[in-house]
């Protein structure tokens, strides 16, 4: 277990899309149901990967989200996803709790740094997010 100012390299959580991604473009006209259910199975599939990692109480970071195998040319577009991950990593000030890595998501804890696409290839690849979380310094 990685305890608070034991992070002397990088975390790296790989693992396939859990849903469909929303992009910022589509949030807009997808209902409130919808758009629940994917961040909770997000939220959901984060917090499992990040739990089985035992990894807490983390200093403060530098957070990057790497998307495979999508169509998304432009890589911020993929930014509400990447706050139900960081919603998920964190504890946060009230329920749903996430894994612990920070006491918050806020810049205190958390530099997210810009998002990176690889789009897919033929024949269709699998779509993975990778998580990279490295020491702020």
């Amino acid at each position: 277990e990685i305890r608070a100012g034991e992070l002397t390299a990088q975390i790296v959580l790989t693992f396939p899309f859990p849903a469909e991604h929303l992009t910022l473009n589509r949030s807009n006209g997808v209902h409130w149901r919808t758009r629940k259910l994917l961040h909770d199975m997000w939220f959901n599939a984060v917090l499992v990967h990040a739990v089985k990692s035992r990894i807490r109480d983390l200093p403060p970071s530098n957070v990057q989200v790497h998307y495979t195998g999508i169509m998304v040319t432009d890589p911020e577009n993929m930014a509400l996803v990447t706050k139900w991950i960081l919603d998920s990593l964190a504890t946060g000030p009230k329920p749903p709790y996430g894994a612990g890595f920070w006491p918050d998501d806020n810049d205190t804890w958390v530099t997210v740094l810009p998002n990176t696409v690889e789009r897919h290839r033929w024949p269709i690849q699998k779509r993975t997010v990778t998580i990279t979380v490295t020491e702020r310094e």
